[in-house]
């Protein structure tokens, strides 16, 4: 934890309205105390790596088959995808991720012959 001299040099990235939204989140409470700096390293790793995820995703494709269903396999491959949609340009919501897991993961349990709900 940083000693309060460098805290006060290093403030949160986030308003704390909107810290106080993404503490509830539990994919993105981890994030409420970045500071700008570690920020900017985030959104350097999504534009560095989203662009370079394309041979990752297909390689994941191909064996697809070595996977058990508790490897999260359709969840890996999803969020490759969507480094890549981003560091695209191309923006989703979060109601528009939450969607396309539960897609993914349904096909997945489909595919397994998994009955669903």
């Amino acid at each position: 934890m940083d000693k309060p001299e460098q805290a006060a040099a290093n403030p949160p990235a986030f308003a704390e309205g909107f810290r106080q939204k993404i503490a509830l989140g539990k994919y993105t409470g981890w994030a409420i105390d970045l500071t700008e700096d570690q920020l900017i390293a985030v959104l350097w790793a999504v534009g560095e790596y989203g662009r370079r995820s394309q041979p990752v995703v297909e390689c994941l494709d191909r064996h697809a088959s070595e996977f058990s269903p508790a490897d999260g396999w359709p969840r890996a491959r999803l969020g490759l995808q969507l480094l890549a949609e981003i560091s695209d340009r191309r923006f989703v919501s979060s109601e528009q991720v939450i969607e396309r897991v539960r897609a993914v993961l349904r096909e997945w349990r489909e595919s397994l012959g998994i009955t669903q709900d």
